[in-house]
């Protein structure tokens, strides 16, 4: 479990900037992997603009609250960076598991009717980037930035996705997957030309569909 002794915001009950950062040197510095995730509420001032900061609170609260409950079924630590902007960091957990976690995250929350009260029928999305140590980086400041660069390219490609760094598709080296299924996952990839963690959203999307998981 990676523990912060600082603030904590009063509003999503997460730790503030400094103290994210801080935790997160101290995870680099103890484990041997650690993968981190940036998250931004997409259209997230239109909200405001719109329904008032009443309505914006309630969804960084409520957003918030999920975040800390994923960080902590993965004896992590969730942070609120300014704004609407987030982070939270997996400790021990290999990039392609962290992928799958936070695209269930992703497609669970699009699906949830009632986030904000008053706004029964409003679905927010997020847009996430993921970078992991050390696969990626060598340094905290480092993995902040790649982070940062495969949230850039979330926004990029539509928002409510999650993504990788620029340049970097999913390898999927978990001993969850076959080499058979992984080797027709790249066949299929190539086929449709597109990305294998483009098809893995797909794929997690239609099962979550299939057993009614909202």
């Amino acid at each position: 479990m990676i523990v912060a002794d600082s603030k904590v915001d009063t509003l999503t009950g997460l730790h503030l900037g400094p103290a994210f950062r801080q935790a997160l040197d101290d995870a680099l510095a103890k484990m041997e992997t650690v993968t981190l995730a940036l998250l931004d509420i997409d259209s997230f001032k239109g909200l405001n603009d719109t329904h008032g900061h009443e309505a914006g609170d309630a969804l960084l609260s409520g957003l918030g609250a999920r975040l800390l409950r994923l960080a902590e079924d993965s004896s992590g630590i969730a942070g609120r960076l300014g704004g609407d902007e987030f982070a939270v960091a997996l400790p021990e957990m290999p990039l392609e598991n962290a992928f799958l976690r936070l695209e269930r995250f992703r497609a669970q929350l699009v699906n949830e009717a009632g986030v904000i009260p008053g706004l029964p029928d409003y679905r927010p999305t997020v847009s996430i980037g993921l970078a992991n140590f050390p696969r990626d980086v060598q340094s905290a400041a480092d993995l902040m930035s790649r982070a940062d660069q495969a949230l850039w390219a979330a926004k990029q490609s539509g928002r409510n996705t999650v993504s990788l760094p620029p340049s970097q598709d999913m390898v999927l080296k978990s001993c969850h997957y076959t080499r058979a299924q992984v080797g027709r996952l790249k066949a299929l990839a190539e086929k449709q030309s597109a990305k294998e963690s483009a098809l893995l959203r797909e794929a997690l999307d239609d099962l979550l569909r299939k057993h009614d998981v909202k």
